[in-house]
């Protein structure tokens, strides 16, 4: 990774400690949006391919983690991801898989009670090809 994205990351995971204090100090009612599991699927577009995804997310105020399974008709791709957020609203999160390392963002926003739309972008690092995005509906416990 190049050294200024470490100065970028390093720069977001201090900023990380103030906003999650907010979310600490609140009312235990307002942890279902920081503290969680969402599990669904959707659609993932890369560069001239279109592809279905599962994923299952896990999440605990600023940490997280995630499995994906991506299937392209041609090829399959499986991540694990761990990263820091803030809940499920926004997740930086580095993964391996089946294609090497890759980057991700990720985010969820509760449309309908626990029914969630899910949006990602992702970096992978040794082909980049391989770069996608996607979204879908999940569902949160």
């Amino acid at each position: 990774m190049p050294r200024r994205s470490y100065k970028i990351l390093a720069s977001l995971l201090l900023c990380m400690p103030i906003i999650l204090s907010d979310a600490v100090a609140a009312d235990k009612s307002d942890y279902k949006d920081v503290i969680g599991i969402t599990m669904g699927a959707g659609v993932a577009e890369m560069e001239n391919v279109s592809g279905e995804f599962v994923y299952f997310n896990l999440f605990y105020l600023g940490a997280n983690a995630s499995l994906d399974y991506k299937d392209f008709g041609d090829f399959t791709i499986t991540n694990s991801y761990v990263g820091y957020g803030l809940g499920k609203y926004l997740q930086l999160q580095i993964g391996n898989g089946s294609k090497g390392y890759v980057y991700r963002a990720r985010s969820e926003i509760t449309l309908y009670k626990k029914l969630n739309l899910m949006i990602f972008y992702e970096h992978y690092d040794d082909d980049h090809k391989l770069d996608s995005y996607g979204y879908g509906l999940g569902y949160s416990f």
